[in-house]
């Protein structure tokens, strides 16, 4: 259970949405964070994909619809803090 509070969000989406949805934690990319950061609805769809690198958007940003899992919008970042 304590896996539940404290584990990396990126690790399962499921841990992502407890955290995000249930837990109302906090799940923002840390300043640490190197690597692909996803972010899901409550349903568990894929909502954004972005490339991080030492926790600021660095690179490729995607946004899906959760319904369809359609690509809405493509941008590009360089060491951009959300």
């Amino acid at each position: 259970m304590v896996f539940l509070f404290f584990g990396n969000p990126q690790k399962f989406k499921d841990l992502f949405v407890i955290q995000k949805y249930y837990l109302k934690r906090d799940v923002s990319i840390p300043k640490n964070y190197n690597g692909l950061w996803r972010e899901w609805d409550k349903n568990r769809k894929l909502l954004t994909l972005s490339e991080v690198k030492n926790g600021l958007l660095n690179g490729e940003n995607k946004n899906y619809d959760p319904q369809t899992g359609d690509l809405l919008a493509r941008s590009s970042y360089q060491n951009v803090k959300l």
